[in-house]
């Protein structure tokens, strides 16, 4: 297979070598990353899509709207919403719509919530901590402009560019 770069370089990659293909390597990644990370919460009870609500509610200043942390988690926005009601039936979240655009729900970060997220970051952190031992600050900085290359080339635009309020 030979892939062409906007340089017009050329890769040639061998199609089976599935161990090679950076997709693949993303995809095992991340799934390694999800399971390690929900095995070790131990009695804590929370979904990796939950853990990506509450850390986006915490980024934003524990407030959001449906839409934002669709785009922001991407996950689909029905998702979202189901995810977000069972948060709210868990006093984890509270959501209301907006009083000027009914079409608005807003979401906001519950004390439980708060506390939850506090209780779960010290493993996120350490999961992170992990899997990136060894990697330099340059390495890590080259593989993020890799990684935002890429997922320009997929037609995925920057937080900054999606949602309001997110300094570059």
């Amino acid at each position: 297979m030979h892939i062409q770069t906007k340089s017009g370089e050329k890769l040639v990659k061998d199609e089976l070598a599935l161990e090679d293909s950076v997709t693949y390597l993303i995809f095992r990644i991340n799934n390694v990353l999800n399971h390690n990370f929900r095995s070790d919460l131990g009695p804590v009870k929370v979904s990796n899509q939950e853990w990506s609500v509450l850390s986006s509610l915490k980024s934003r200043g524990g407030r959001s709207t449906i839409s934002e942390l669709a785009a922001c988690t991407t996950i689909k926005q029905p998702v979202i919403s189901r995810i977000v009601t069972e948060m709210q039936e868990n006093g984890l979240v509270q959501k209301n719509q907006n009083a000027k655009d009914r079409r608005i729900t807003q979401v906001k970060l519950m004390s439980k919530g708060n506390k939850l997220f506090k209780a779960i970051l010290p493993t996120a952190e350490r999961h992170r901590d992990i899997a990136l031992t060894g990697v330099s600050a340059t390495e890590l900085g080259q593989a993020r402009r890799i990684l935002k290359k890429i997922q320009a080339n997929l037609g995925i635009k920057p937080a900054t560019e999606r949602l309001p309020g997110i300094a570059k």
